[in-house]
């Protein structure tokens, strides 16, 4: 790996800005939406923050429990009832070495997906970072909205022991896996398709399969 002589003494970034194939003026240029902020959210922002994004927009619709503290990394005892954008909001801005602004908005986005398709468009969003778990029908229709968008998006989960990240490139001809090896209702499947993506207010049909509905948070309902 090249690395640029030239030091910045007083810039936080100057280790990143030494690295020959490292551009820290694009990397502050981005706006990132970062879908929940539970566990694997708050480890996002929170790296988001030391890279020096332009923007990040927190989105979430849950609070924050006792039991979430031994692994939500930006809460704390007292942020136990807050609303989680809210907390990790404040918790993330401690760690703030640029000028990121942090955006926290506390939504619904399954029931109000048209308003995060908005959000996207009026924000100039560049990446998003899906970190809810309600299901392979959501994770898709995330890896849809990068393609109609033509923005990257990242997602991870986890279940029983097993840790899942996926990764779709934003550029055109490019997908990622489950956008491939889709199980499923295919008439559900056709309806997130990238064309049709952008034009629903709800996507609460991503919650059916073979007539009945999945296990959901409370917080979804």
């Amino acid at each position: 790996m090249q690395v640029n002589a030239a030091e910045r003494p007083n810039d936080p970034f100057d280790r990143q800005r030494c690295l020959a194939d490292w551009d820290q003026t694009r990397m502050e240029r981005q706006v990132a939406l970062v879908l929940g902020v539970g566990a694997l959210g708050c480890g996002v922002a929170l790296a988001l923050a030391r890279l020096g994004v332009k923007k990040m927009i927190l989105l979430d619709y849950d609070v924050v429990d006792v039991s979430n503290l031994n692994r939500q990394i930006l809460f704390s005892k007292t942020d136990v009832g807050r609303h989680k954008v809210d907390a990790a909001a404040d918790g993330v801005r401690l760690h703030i070495v640029g000028a990121t602004e942090v955006v926290a908005i506390h939504h619904d986005v399954l029931n109000y997906w048209g308003q995060l398709v908005r959000l996207c468009k009026r924000e100039g969003v560049t990446v998003i970072f899906n970190n809810i778990d309600i299901g392979a029908y959501f994770d898709y229709a995330c890896i849809s909205l990068g393609k109609h968008l033509r923005i990257p998006v990242a997602a991870g989960s986890s279940y029983g022991r097993t840790w899942l990240t996926e990764y779709f490139s934003g550029k055109r001809g490019s997908s990622s896996f489950s956008y491939l090896n889709k199980e499923g209702d295919k008439v559900v499947f056709e309806k997130l398709h990238p064309s049709k993506i952008h034009t629903y207010e709800t996507l609460n049909f991503v919650t059916v399969r073979s007539g009945k509905l999945f296990a959901l948070p409370n917080y979804w309902m």
